[in-house]
């Protein structure tokens, strides 16, 4: 304090003199409502880097539940070899429902019999004639067909 250009001590503690000074005593008592700015800034960076500990830990782990093993694109690529082989799997019922149709018409009918051997074979029953006529194409021309 400056009483009539003198500087004066004030003495708050008999062992301790306050000086016009920056400086503090290490751990002394603060006045009430002042904030260290030291452990304030501390704060403030241990804060922040909690903050981007969490933030890394976060996009980590989303990292891996999309791209990791047994992650959304595993799932996507389990589903659609899925969904290839229960289409496989209905192509291969349909083919051999059609076989089994077949061979119960080869068991029950006579006539299916008869259209293989025919059709496919080339067979006929003894005494009967076959003509070889030509086949007609879709453009309406006439096509010789190979004996």
């Amino acid at each position: 304090m400056r009483w009539f250009g003198y500087r004066t001590r004030v003495v708050i503690e008999p062992s301790v003199p306050i000086f016009d000074t920056d400086a503090r005593r290490h751990g002394g008592p603060r006045p009430r409502g002042e904030v260290d700015p030291e452990s304030e800034a501390a704060q403030r960076m241990r804060r922040r880097v909690r903050i981007v500990a969490w933030n890394v830990i976060f996009c980590a782990g989303a990292l891996a539940a999309v791209v990791g093993r047994g992650g959304y694109l595993d799932l996507m690529r389990y589903r659609a070899e899925r969904d290839d082989a229960l289409a496989r799997l209905a192509e291969q019922r349909q083919s051999v429902a059609a076989e089994r149709e077949a061979i119960e018409r080869l068991r029950v009918d006579p006539l299916a019999k008869e259209r293989i051997a025919r059709e496919q074979l080339g067979l006929a029953p003894p005494g009967e004639i076959q003509f070889l006529l030509p086949r007609e194409d879709a453009g309406g021309g006439v096509r010789p067909t190979k004996p």
